[in-house]
């Protein structure tokens, strides 16, 4: 899709569209757990078909939501993602905020008016000074 040809570029890994794929399901994967799913089901609303099958695949709409509360603890989640070379592709903070960073920008064309920034402001302090 060309939203994940222009993601790759965007993450610097113009000839990888797996690792934009991989990133951005971790991204998804955690949102999922942090916000209730009348919320998510908002999101998922706005995004393009094959976007709403990376949102919703492998969720389980009745998962507890996370407790974490500081950045740490959210990119924790990140880098334990069941996604194969979570840990690699997170493989540092800053490198995990960029990407988070990243991947919130290039699905504000879809999510308008800031909403998945709100999202994460809601998150915590620290989640929210990232964007």
């Amino acid at each position: 899709s060309r939203f994940v040809k222009s993601l790759a570029i965007r993450l610097g890994t113009p000839g990888d569209p797996e690792h934009a794929i991989r990133v951005l399901r971790c991204v998804f994967g955690v949102l999922r757990r942090r916000i209730v799913p009348d919320e998510s089901l908002q999101v998922v609303s706005k995004l393009p078909l094959i976007l709403k099958g990376i949102y919703v695949d492998g969720w389980n709409i009745y998962e507890p939501l996370s407790e974490a509360n500081t950045l740490d603890e959210f990119l924790f989640e990140i880098r334990s993602s069941s996604q194969r070379n979570a840990y690699l592709d997170f493989a540092n903070d800053e490198l995990a905020k960029k990407k988070i960073v990243t991947v919130v920008n290039a699905l504000d064309q879809f999510v308008y008016d800031g909403e998945l920034n709100d999202i994460l402001h809601n998150l915590s302090r620290e989640a929210s000074e990232m964007v």
